[in-house]
């Protein structure tokens, strides 16, 4: 017997809990989370393939990007003990999804869910978001490639985009 079962008790609880943290949308949410996380188990086990047979479990926030769908609201929630880490910067091109680090919230530095540029990257920034009417909140992102190409932390082009409790940080000196 599943020990977080969507239909009773906590897991129920937990799900219902996992909507709420993504705000008044219509979307589906999925959840990235790290797999040396302590929450890894319990987000796997509540976050299986919905009727539609979309996976909304992830171990990547670049996987979870690749799923989310432009334009239906989706929400994609971090895990709030990990450092999210890319190997290339994020194109942002999708409209309509909103992140949300999933660490308590309203800190305005120091948040717990971090998205990190690989010291190994070229790209010029962690995220580029030209698309519109996105939302994030709650998450640090750093900049730690040490290539002469690492520019910007955040490249913004889009229109109507919210960010909320963010930080922006270069994590290297070079």
């Amino acid at each position: 017997m599943s020990r977080y079962n969507l239909n009773a008790g906590y897991g129920q609880l937990k799900a219902i809990a996992a909507h709420a943290m993504g705000g008044p949308v219509l979307g589906k949410v999925f959840v990235v989370c790290a797999s040396g996380d302590q929450n890894y188990d319990k987000w796997r086990e509540l976050m299986v393939p919905d009727p539609d047979g979309e996976i909304r479990f992830h171990t990547t926030l670049a996987a979870a990007y690749a799923a989310v769908i432009s334009n239906r609201n989706d929400v994609i929630l971090l895990d709030g003990q990990s450092t999210h880490s890319l190997t290339a910067g994020i194109a942002w091109t999708k409209n309509r999804v909103n992140v949300v680090g999933m660490d308590g919230g309203d800190r305005l530095v120091q948040q717990g869910a971090k998205v990190q540029l690989a010291t190994a990257a070229t790209s010029a920034y962690v995220i580029k978001v030209t698309g519109v009417r996105n939302s994030f909140r709650n998450v640090k992102f750093i900049q730690a490639a040490t290539a002469a190409t690492a520019l910007h932390v955040l490249e913004e082009g889009g229109e109507g985009n919210l960010y909320k409790n963010c930080t922006f940080t270069f994590g290297v000196v070079d």
